[in-house]
């Protein structure tokens, strides 16, 4: 009886150890964070042109993807109670998709012949499975840049709201926001300082007021509130 238990405990410790794990932890160049509070993780993926990334975990939570870069299409094989694979299609810069969460476990492959990076806006308070949490919004279009300052909301429930904000070549603005729980996105930043420092794409802040200065050319942020 003993020699059937060890046996039993040495299967289920080589389970638990070839388990997918957090890829903050065991794919550090292909997930980082970016900002985390108590309502909002954000972590910025990266995948390399033609990139195979091992197996990993994500929560289940409520996600808010954000594309900061033009990339092809890529394979996403899930595994676990349903195993199926998935291709994303070709994306573009600014374009945004609501997922109303599921666990998920899966190994990637790009199929795409440049880099594909995005932001996985996960929000840790939001209910499950939420009917509205599933939208999709196209890139900012030239109808959007017409404006001195542009501004344009993308999404809203009763739950969140995502305003996608510009900011013209040169210019500087003062963005703020009266919501309770804000944080900014920073989708396209090159040249321009935010918060006093140069900024990067993908980089957030939890601030009501945002100070941009932008460079040569135009910067685009997203606003997310939780109500």
């Amino acid at each position: 009886m003993r020699r059937i238990a060890m046996m039993l405990l040495a299967v289920m410790s080589v389970a638990l150890y070839g388990r997918a794990q957090d890829p903050l932890k065991t794919l550090p160049k292909n997930y980082w964070g970016e900002f985390e509070d108590p309502w909002v993780r954000v972590i910025h993926a990266h995948y390399g042109a033609g990139e195979h990334v091992p197996q990993h975990d994500h929560p289940k939570t409520p996600t808010l993807y954000v594309y900061l870069s033009d990339a092809g299409p890529v394979k996403f094989i899930h595994t676990g109670d349903d195993d199926f694979s998935i291709t994303r299609q070709p994306v573009h810069i600014g374009q945004l998709r609501l997922n109303a969460g599921r666990e998920e476990t899966h190994k990637v492959e790009s199929l795409s012949k440049t880099p594909s990076d995005f932001l996985r806006v996960e929000f840790k308070t939001l209910p499950l499975h939420l009917d509205s949490l599933h939208s999709r919004s196209p890139a900012a279009g030239k109808a959007f840049w017409h404006a001195a300052q542009p501004e344009k909301v993308e999404f809203e429930d009763t739950h969140i709201r995502i305003v996608r904000q510009g900011v013209q070549p040169g210019k500087s603005a003062l963005l703020h926001s009266e919501a309770k729980h804000v944080v900014w996105l920073a989708i396209q930043v090159e040249g321009a300082q935010c918060a006093g420092k140069i900024a990067h794409a993908g980089e957030s802040w939890d601030t009501a007021k945002l100070n941009v200065q932008a460079g040569a050319k135009r910067v685009e942020f997203l606003r997310v509130e939780l109500k």
